[in-house]
């Protein structure tokens, strides 16, 4: 029913119209040429008619074969990206992606089981989602426009209805692309890049107006930031310096970073927050390799032995304490793992079978549960696993 609906929303009703339009000129045309005898018309009237005619046919099926064709893409698209971020609010799930129009797909569940495919609407048109996160009440998208290259906000009470900031970009340069968004509880942080190799930072007291911090992007430097979480003592963001070499982010506001050397390199970077511990994991050749911070103050090498030769998907918090996702380099099995502390990690040996051809993006949990979310390869289209331990569905 809510991809029906998506059918009247924006280019939809438009096409709507143009047909309709269409259609209507045809048949005035046809009752205009079909009411005067023939007989009496001159060679060139009746050309001229003959010609308005094979117009408004043309004109009538190219117009009707584009809007059945976006009525198709509306209702039977999938998913091409998955599902990029998960958030709870009001002890509901949202969940956000980017189908094949380059429209945000957003699907809704009170469980973690069933979900809901919301409508599209004009708003939701032309993002490229990246990150998301609940700010007040209030779903927050951070995401990149695929028409302007500029970065974007979206704010939402339920889900269902959207508002979009004006986009946004450093001020030497509009093209923006955040990469991760996190909430405390009075302000909002987000990071990613401009130039497309400087890394950036933005701050944001409601969500609306956004300022770049420092450190200011320097061009050329080659700095790239991946991720950002919100923890009890501020931001923590990771990423790497142009060098390759992983650096941690910290800050107390969002509004004023310091960096940490984390002396290694790496790359996709994730972290993750509980309580006032955080971990960090990147990949390497060899394998993930973490660290885990108390109050951001230290940081140290966690026990990442079982992690050899396997690259971490996704990190999260957990009711116990972390939870992580990743696969093997050997055969790309998809491995569990889970820790109290971030510190001492192992292994959950967990049914393949759900998981086959999966790319999961994002872990989230739910009352006593864990719920990741991502792409179905097979299926083409978003997945959603729901379970703990080694057991999933």
């Amino acid at each position: 029913m809510a991809a029906l609906l998506g059918v009247i929303d924006g280019t939809y009703r438009a096409s709507i119209v143009l047909s309709a339009l269409a259609v209507s000129f045809l048949a005035v045309a046809l009752l205009g040429v079909s009411s005067r005898p023939w007989r009496v018309v001159s060679p060139r009237a009746r050309a001229v008619a003959v010609g308005l005619v094979g117009a408004a046919v043309v004109w009538a099926l190219v117009v009707t074969f584009l809007a059945v064709t976006t009525v198709r893409n509306e209702v039977f698209a999938e998913s091409d990206r998955g599902v990029r971020a998960v958030v709870a609010l009001d002890d509901r799930l949202i969940a956000v992606g980017t189908d094949q129009q380059n429209r945000v797909a957003v699907w809704v569940s009170n469980d973690g089981e069933a979900w809901e495919r919301a409508s599209n609407s004009p708003e939701l048109t032309d993002i490229d989602v990246r990150s998301a996160d609940v700010f007040q009440g209030r779903v927050m998208v951070a995401g990149q426009t695929t028409d302007t290259d500029e970065g974007v906000v979206l704010m939402s009470d339920d889900g269902h209805r959207w508002v979009r900031n004006p986009t946004f970009g450093d001020p030497l340069n509009p093209e923006t692309s955040p990469v991760a968004i996190a909430a405390s509880a009075d302000s909002l942080a987000m990071v990613g890049d401009t130039y497309g190799n400087a890394g950036v930072f933005w701050h944001s007291v409601d969500g609306s107006g956004w300022e770049v911090t420092e450190p200011l992007p320097v061009f050329d430097r080659g700095d790239r930031l991946w991720d950002i979480v919100a923890t009890t003592e501020g931001f923590v963001a990771v990423g790497q310096d142009g060098d390759g070499g992983l650096q941690a982010w910290t800050s107390r506001d969002g509004a004023r970073w310091n960096s940490h050397d984390l002396d290694h390199s790496g790359d996709d970077a994730l972290v993750a927050a509980h309580g006032d511990t955080v971990v960090i994991g990147a990949n390497t050749g060899a394998g993930a390799v973490l660290w885990t911070s108390s109050a951001s103050i230290a940081w140290n090498r966690a026990d990442d032995g079982m992690f050899a030769e396997h690259d971490i998907d996704a990190i999260s918090e957990s009711q116990e304490g972390f939870v992580a996702v990743g696969r093997s380099h050997s055969n790309a099995e998809v491995r569990w793992w889970s820790s109290p502390d971030g510190t001492v990690w192992r292994a959950e040996s967990v049914d393949q079978e759900p998981f086959t051809r999966a790319e999961i993006h994002t872990l989230v949990p739910f009352r006593d549960v864990m719920i990741a979310a991502g792409y179905d390869v097979a299926a083409e289209g978003a997945a959603f696993w729901r379970g703990t331990g080694s057991t999933w569905t």
